[in-house]
């Protein structure tokens, strides 16, 4: 079995360009920007500063790292909404965004239940 081309390192700030490039690692508040989750990254931010958004499990802040496989959960208003994380590339075309997670849950609560 060839070995891999490279290794996700125990200190992620230490990845290469090269690395970074492969889509080891973005910003949340980029990647839900990218994926179109949320239309602008400033949005984004402010959805995480204002502890709406989950990653794997946790509040995260805007600056969190996202890798592959991690899941996201959004509350917002009266939605939850939950996908999984397949690839974190800095950019892609917008007819692409859709491949970059797959959606687990995504459910509209009553107004009641909030």
């Amino acid at each position: 079995m060839p070995e891999p081309d490279f290794v996700f390192p125990k200190n992620r700030e230490r990845l290469s360009v090269r690395q970074r490039e492969a889509g080891f690692y973005v910003r949340l508040d980029k990647y839900l920007k990218v994926s179109r989750l949320i239309k602008r990254r400033t949005v984004a931010k402010d959805v995480c500063d204002g502890e709406k958004i989950a990653l794997n499990g946790r509040i995260a802040k805007p600056s969190a790292e996202v890798k592959p496989g991690d899941l996201i959960t959004m509350e917002m208003r009266n939605r939850i909404f939950e996908a999984r994380v397949l690839a974190a590339p800095n950019t892609v075309k917008a007819s692409e965004a859709h491949t970059l997670y797959e959606v687990i849950r995504d459910e509209r609560r009553a107004e009641s239940e909030r």
